[in-house]
Formats: structure tokens, C-alpha cells, sequence
């Protein structure tokens, strides 16, 4: 059985500024399209560190993995390869 995951993504205003509600709002129906299970995506504050002025930012926990930049065409990829697949997308990562 899998872990349940949950997808935060930040809601704070410099990521809003940059788009976060679609990224949110695409993440929802991207997880719901490819019938992935024991996922929820949910609204958050700042994940900190500054992350916000690289948004629009989203944590999946409970790896705790940072995705920044995050742009509503990023959805597909980050539900097939990180969450159906295990294999985070590369190219968004926060290093």
C-alpha cells in the first residue's frame, strides 16, 4: 500500500502574484486525471527560506521535497514521474 502524500502549495501573496492558484488548481485535477491515490493537495502559507520569492512553490510530504518555480504546465510532470513514479522532477527542485 502507499504512503499518503499531500502536496502544499503556497498561497502567500508573492506566490499568488506569480500564479500559484492555477498551479494549485491543475495539480487537484492533474491527480484526479491520472487516478492517483492516497494524494490530496491542499492550500499553504510561505514554506520559508525565502521560497516565496521563487514561487509559486509546493512541498510534497512527507518527503519534504521543495518544487520551485512551479508553473500549471508542470503539473502532468510532477504527478506522473514524482508522485505515480518516485522520481522527483530534477529540473524544480530547491537545491
Amino acid at each position: 500500500m502507499q504512503k499518503h502524500r499531500t502536496i502544499f502549495v503556497c498561497q502567500e501573496t508573492p506566490c499568488l502574484s506569480m500564479g500559484s492558484d492555477a498551479v494549485y488548481e491543475k495539480l487537484k485535477a492533474e491527480v484526479a486525471r491520472q487516478e492517483i491515490v492516497n494524494v490530496t493537495v491542499e492550500i499553504s502559507g510561505c514554506h520559508g527560506h525565502g521560497l516565496c520569492e521563487q514561487g509559486p512553490s509546493i512541498v510534497v510530504e512527507p518527503e519534504g521535497i521543495f518544487y520551485l518555480n512551479v508553473k500549471p504546465e508542470d503539473a502532468p510532470e510532477i504527478v506522473s514521474s514524482h508522485l505515480r513514479d518516485g522520481r522527483p522532477v530534477e529540473r524544480l527542485l530547491y537545491r
